[in-house]
């Protein structure tokens, strides 16, 4: 076969599964976030990027299954401050079954979709959320028992009343095919420029980034924008964060006790407030990231546990916003507002990523609290791995800590953009000053 027949098989592959894929998508998004104009451009960007990579997608035997998480992402950052109250042509029927997802958590409402919309297995559901089989089991029994309770339907008639929406979303009014490949070839073409721009910036010395501020977006011809772009976030390279690159729930064995993994999610709810001293209102270190995730730690029941560990980890789009968004998440910790809260001691762990400190802060009011905090950069990526617990400074364990942070750096380093040397830590002396590069 010529190359000229292998891209014209790619293409009428893309083609059809643009065709298919793109409602069910579209219907996975809207009900996720409630904003039609919102999911419907994170479904087209994500088809964007699809064609972008589809010479390795469409040899995957589940294509939709890769392009549905980075819609989901794209259409939670997307959405606006109350979605699930803003189109005017809903039914009373459909406006039931939005306030009913709306009342789930963001974990609940994904296990829900993830069953009802995307019939993932069960193992599947629970590796994307990041959960054990019987903690995703949880949360589905508990979202579809309250959807059903709001709409005052029994559980088998679930799937009927979240393919009700469908018909809102078969208003959408999708860019024809050929725009979509024409936007994911410019996307493609840019990304070879730019890579090329920085080897000859790296050979001739200069030591000057060339980049977009805002990054690279491919323009979709004659396409409308979307309904709402408020708090959008412009695409840019595909910088993919998975799961799969967060601490694992063995990592927690170099802490003393018996441990046991909370929640992973987005945090795209809530305060978004994930690490001590984190300013309220300030929910992302880089607000126009790529991705973003935090996965929970405890040693204990939740009303029983005495210890906690979170790690964040963001992806950034350009090397000049992972370092911006380190400095902002050392600078949360390092110049803590937070009150009765002040910083004990700092320490250089210099042999972890790119950047990285640990920093140790103290509470006395309403109860003694210490919280040991190691961030680090390594390549696009940025972490922070917090503990919290009720022993004093003295005692508590950096040393833990700091192995934690250098099993978040390995494993974000083994990701394409997380840098080239995975490094481990040592433990540093106390008292160094935090790094300020």
């Amino acid at each position: 076969m010529t190359a000229l027949d292998q891209q014209r098989d790619l293409t009428e592959e893309f083609d059809a599964f643009y065709k298919d894929a793109r409602d069910r998508l579209l219907l996975q998004a809207y009900a996720l976030t409630g904003d039609l104009g919102a999911a419907r451009s994170a479904v087209r960007d994500a088809f964007v990027v699809a064609w972008h990579h589809w010479r390795k997608l469409s040899r995957l035997d589940d294509p939709e299954s890769s392009v549905r998480p980075h819609a989901w992402r794209i259409a939670q950052r997307r959405a606006t401050t109350r979605p699930f109250h803003k189109e005017k042509n809903l039914g009373e029927t459909e406006r039931a079954t939005l306030a009913a997802l709306a009342s789930l958590t963001v974990q609940q409402r994904r296990a829900l979709l993830l069953t009802y919309l995307a019939t993932a297995s069960m193992s599947d559901m629970a590796r994307e959320l990041g959960l054990t089989v019987d903690a995703a089991q949880r949360e589905l029994q508990t979202a579809a028992s309250q959807v059903a309770m709001q709409r005052d339907i029994p559980g088998a008639s679930i799937p009927l009343a979240l393919a009700e929406l469908g018909e809102v979303a078969r208003q959408v009014t999708w860019p024809r095919v050929t725009i979509i490949r024409r936007a994911g070839a410019a996307r493609r073409r840019m990304h070879t420029f730019v890579g090329a721009v920085g080897v000859v910036v790296v050979l001739v010395g200069s030591g000057v980034a060339v980049t977009d501020a805002t990054g690279v977006r491919p323009t979709l011809d004659r396409e409308p924008p979307p309904p709402s772009t408020a708090g959008a976030v412009t695409a840019g390279p595909d910088v993919t964060l998975p799961q799969s690159g967060l601490l694992p729930p063995e990592a927690t064995d170099v802490l003393s006790g018996d441990w046991m993994m909370g929640q992973t999610h987005d945090n795209s709810a809530g305060t978004g407030l994930v690490l001590p001293c984190q300013p309220a209102g300030v929910r992302y270190a880089d607000p126009a990231g790529e991705a973003a995730w935090v996965r929970n730690f405890r040693n204990g029941p939740p009303r029983e546990a005495t210890r906690r560990v979170t790690q964040l980890a963001e992806a950034s789009r350009n090397d000049r916003r992972a370092r911006a968004a380190y400095r902002e998440v050392r600078d949360w910790v390092a110049d803590c507002q937070t009150p009765g809260v002040r910083l004990e001691a700092t320490e250089a762990a210099r042999r972890v990523g790119d950047d990285s400190a640990l920093l140790v802060l103290h509470a006395q009011e309403p109860t003694t609290r210490t919280y040991v905090v190691a961030l680090a950069r390594t390549g696009l990526y940025t972490t922070a791995v917090a503990l919290t617990t009720d022993v004093g400074p003295g005692r508590a364990d950096r040393t833990g800590v700091a192995t934690l942070l250098g099993e978040a750096v390995d494993r974000l380093c083994s990701l394409p953009d997380g840098g080239t040397v995975r490094r481990r830590p040592v433990r540093p002396p106390s008292g160094a000053a935090v790094p300020r590069g």
